[in-house]
């Protein structure tokens, strides 16, 4: 869990039982400046976006720091509020950006491999995202906060669909942030304005 505030990650067991925190303020290695989204991959570590200062760390499941990437900028591989973070099966790792309104891909050691996205409201453009998700056939699913909607983007960037517009009625949203997909296949949307989680069936 990403203690932001704290600026710390705490880890539970399945029962919520509390085993162990790491991170404390600053800016050097396994330090925080409100850190925001997380991810584990397939080696069981533990990507962080370490939101204000712009760059992802990554670390084991113990805590030990193992690496960082990132500096404030708007070029390749720059960052300007990562704010979320997914991994696919081979360990690449996507960043979303709330302020450069991107999606960014990575190798496991944090080589840059492309970006797609800019601000805008058309489709493959973003307006302030907040989550990402990848599915079990591997495309990118974002939620497009200020856009109200998810959208469907295989690993290269490529648009597909989008579901979701502005309002309170099934399958509308008021700035949805966060997204999950379970191992069925069900992705579910933290609609934050509307106060409710959304469940939807990935086909």
């Amino acid at each position: 869990v990403v203690d932001t505030f704290s600026n710390r990650i705490q880890v539970f067991d399945s029962e919520g039982n509390f085993l162990r925190s790491w991170g404390s303020e600053g800016s050097g290695d396994g330090e925080f400046d409100r850190p925001f989204g997380i991810a584990i991959d397939s080696s069981d570590r533990v990507i962080v976006a370490d939101r204000y200062n712009h760059r992802i760390q990554v670390f084991d499941s113990d805590g030990n720091f193992i690496l960082a990437f990132g500096a404030e900028g708007e070029g390749d591989g720059e960052f300007n509020h990562p704010i979320a973070v997914a991994t696919d099966p081979s360990d690449n790792i996507y960043v979303v950006e709330y302020i450069n309104c991107r999606v960014q891909k990575f190798t496991s050691d944090g080589t840059f491999v492309s970006s797609w996205g800019e601000l805008g409201s058309e489709e493959g453009q973003l307006r302030y995202p907040q989550g990402i998700a990848l599915t079990s056939d591997d495309y990118v699913l974002v939620a497009d906060t200020n856009n109200n909607r998810v959208q469907q983007f295989d690993t290269d960037g490529n648009f597909f669909i989008e579901f979701g517009v502005m309002g309170t009625g099934d399958g509308e949203f008021d700035h949805p942030q966060g997204i999950a997909i379970d191992s069925d296949g069900y992705v579910y949307v933290v609609d934050t304005s509307n106060n409710r989680v959304q469940k939807f069936i990935y086909e």
